[in-house]
């Protein structure tokens, strides 16, 4: 009898394990900023989720974007949390679901800027100014470091590859920052309310010489392994209205100031400018 005890309580443990691990839901972080702090800024997020979906939620922050896409399309991770150019990029590729929520920024609310820097101490003034000039940018697939900014050279009249020299990409807005601020580069491109966010930095020495067309904020998606079922998230996430006191609490160390429901109709005008800019 005490034998059978011993091993029925050893594979009611190790059933529990199997259940816990199969409970565990990861979400994939694009990492526009350094990995340790976009897990600070999202972690109360995860056990909000923990709470109301009843599963142990992990955040995953790969090491730049490529990376990130891989993490997606190899299917480690059931939920994506990335700038809109890489969601249509990832849906095209059919390892992508329709986005659940799209995310509601203090300044900006469900549409952002991306904008282009200098030093303060620069005497270049506006974008036709950057001619000649090297420029650094976060990555081939960042929407706010990339697209929205070659869309607005071209407006302006420059052309990619013949009128300016784009260095090497940085891979994090910071490091944009950090390329300009050190004189390697005449300008750079972030997404605009970065400057605020970067923590180990002076920023104060940086300004904006020009602000894009606004484009579709960042949405939350399931991805082609997601488990269980995606309706739980949605409904939590949107449970955190916008200015909520909750939603505060929970987001808003991450500058969001809620979730408001999400179409896949409405990031169009992403796919549009990626097609101009190169990235299909």
């Amino acid at each position: 009898m005490q034998i059978y005890t011993r091993l029925l309580f050893a594979l009611t443990l190790l059933l529990g394990l199997l259940g816990s691990a199969y409970a565990e839901t990861k979400i994939a972080l694009l990492p526009r900023l350094p990995e340790a702090q976009m897990k600070k800024m999202f972690e109360p997020l995860a056990q909000y989720l923990e709470q109301k979906t009843g599963d142990k939620v992990t955040l995953v922050v790969p090491a730049d974007f490529a990376a990130f896409k891989q993490t997606v399309a190899s299917g480690q991770v059931d939920y994506a949390f990335s700038n809109p150019l890489v969601y249509v990029q990832l849906k095209k590729e059919g390892v992508a679901g329709d986005a659940l929520v799209v995310a509601s920024e203090k300044d900006s609310g469900t549409e952002f800027r991306g904008i282009m820097i200098a030093r303060k101490d620069s005497p270049i003034a506006k974008l036709d100014q950057l001619k000649s000039k090297k420029l650094v940018f976060v990555d081939q697939d960042s929407a706010g470091g990339y697209i929205v900014q070659l869309l607005m050279l071209q407006k302006a009249g420059l052309k990619k590859d013949q009128d300016f020299t784009i260095l090497p990409f940085a891979k994090k807005h910071s490091e944009v920052v950090k390329a300009v601020l050190e004189g390697k580069a005449d300008a750079g491109g972030i997404r605009q309310g970065d400057l605020e966010k970067i923590k180990d930095i002076d920023t104060s020495n940086i300004k904006t010489i020009a602000t894009s067309e606004p484009i579709p904020n960042w949405p939350l998606y399931p991805t082609k392994s997601a488990k269980g079922d995606p309706s739980k998230v949605r409904s939590a996430l949107l449970a955190l209205t916008p200015d909520a006191g909750l939603s505060l609490k929970i987001v808003g160390d991450a500058g969001l100031r809620g979730f408001v429901n999400a179409t896949d109709q409405q990031f169009e005008s992403m796919r549009a400018a990626g097609k101009i800019a190169g990235a299909f």
